[in-house]
């Protein structure tokens, strides 16, 4: 439902603040809040043991969508590349690593950095543990964190002054009542 009524909403109001701010904050909402009320029954024990079990659904099924399924596209979708373009509807090469892909966009590219910027603050959190450093895991967290609220202010704002993102989803939309 709450799928259905954003895009609704983005179909009604068009890019900008609302597809911009209020959108994917809405959508972060449920699973937030989700997380937000495992954590608040019991000791802080279980609270605490709930609230790791409640972000590792969410980041396995982020995981999964960024991975297996995204692998699963990209290798059904293959065809043969020359001269880095992709030949569409042509996949005589097999498994090739350099003879063998796929071609997006531009506009996908963008997203794709986008994305890597994000795993930014996933990095500072890990580097104490992936150093086995106790005693920089709590600064660590609070880097992480501030790092996080910067980087969902900032991509908001980029989102209302530059709402191609929310253009291209509009699109989709549209694209989407057609087919239906």
């Amino acid at each position: 439902f709450l799928s259905n009524g954003s895009e609704l909403l983005l179909e009604i109001l068009g890019p900008g603040i609302v597809g911009g701010l209020f959108l994917p904050i809405l959508g972060a909402l449920p699973d937030a809040m989700l997380i937000l009320v495992s954590g608040l029954s019991g000791s802080a024990e279980v609270a605490q043991n709930q609230v790791a079990v409640g972000m590792g659904l969410l980041a396995g099924s982020t995981v999964l969508l960024l991975t297996i399924i995204w692998r699963t596209c990209v290798i059904v979708g293959k065809c043969d590349i020359e001269d880095s373009i992709a030949l569409d509807s042509t996949d005589t090469r097999g498994f090739s690593l350099t003879g063998s892909g796929i071609s997006t966009d531009i506009w996908t590219s963008y997203a794709a950095r986008i994305m890597v910027i994000s795993v930014i603050p996933f990095v500072i959190v890990q580097l104490p543990q992936m150093l086995n450093s106790t005693s920089g895991k709590h600064l660590a967290v609070l880097i992480g964190f501030v790092i996080s609220v910067c980087l969902l202010i900032s991509y908001c704002l980029y989102q209302i002054f530059q709402p191609w993102i929310q253009k291209r989803k509009l699109e989709y939309i549209k694209h989407k009542h057609v087919i239906l």
